[in-house]
């Protein structure tokens, strides 16, 4: 919208200016193209290493600029980041962090080839997605067939809520993984499941796994997720690789598949 343009054109030109500046990528709805009237432009502001390293110490990585915007109660949503950030997302950040880069463009730049660079962030290799689909489906089957009989066996309300909650996350997880898209948060988990195939049982389950959550639906929906999508992944090895994933995360310096 021509609000948001203008805005995002106040921004860059104010960062033009800086001598610490070195881009400004565009990210969320404004990039991707689905922003409302209202919404606000969300920005990385590139900068050098050692300025990403005062900025950090002095808690500022990402502020709310007013000052630029031209639409009532608008706002620029700035993050600041790093050449560094960038190497080391590309190698090895989570999802939620790559996912803003999926749809991100460069609409200021003194760098040569950060269009690439920012790309490189939102791909994967075909092996690292086999293995993240895998891991979700070892989570889920612990899940249904673990946590939530026992938070029913000891009549615990919190682990059964707590089951629920984490088998719904690991099945729709791995649905996306094994469609190659990147999970980016919570809050877009429904919205991202229900824009990719899926069994046609599975909403109604996933509804009524939360609204009640019973070890009975929770078999159900993991049974549709397996015949929708084979993981290949033995019963034998879930335990192990839910295990090495999540409980032994921390010894082999991974990241658990929650936080993938």
């Amino acid at each position: 919208m021509r609000h948001h343009d203008e805005t995002l054109d106040k921004y860059v030109a104010a960062a033009r200016q800086r001598s610490d500046a070195l881009a400004v990528i565009l990210s969320g709805s404004v990039a991707r193209g689905d922003e409302r009237e209202d919404s606000d432009v969300d920005v990385y502001l590139l900068v050098t290493d050692a300025d990403f390293e005062e900025a950090r110490a002095a808690g500022i990585l990402s502020t709310v600029r007013h000052e630029a915007a031209t639409y009532p109660n608008g706002y620029i949503d700035e993050k600041i980041i790093s050449p560094g950030y960038l190497e080391a997302a590309a190698e090895r950040a989570e999802e939620s962090a790559r996912a803003p880069f999926q749809y991100a463009r460069v609409a200021w730049t003194r760098i040569e080839g950060l269009q690439e660079q920012i790309e490189r962030i939102a791909t994967l290799p075909e092996a690292e997605w086999r293995r993240r689909e895998q891991s979700h489906v070892a989570a889920a089957r612990l899940y249904a067939g673990y946590f939530l009989p026992q938070a029913e066996k000891l009549g615990d309300p919190l682990l059964r809520q707590w089951a629920a909650l984490h088998l719904v996350t690991s099945a729709g997880r791995a649905l996306l993984a094994g469609q190659r898209m990147l999970f980016e948060g919570p809050k877009y988990l429904t919205r991202a499941v229900r824009a990719v195939r899926r069994p046609d049982e599975y909403d109604a389950l996933v509804e009524e796994l939360l609204a009640a959550p019973r070890s009975e639906t929770g078999f159900a929906l993991l049974g549709v997720l397996e015949r929708h999508r084979p993981a290949g992944l033995s019963w034998e090895e879930t335990l192990g690789r839910f295990v090495q994933d999540d409980e032994l995360a921390w010894f082999f310096g991974t990241t658990p598949p929650e936080r993938y």
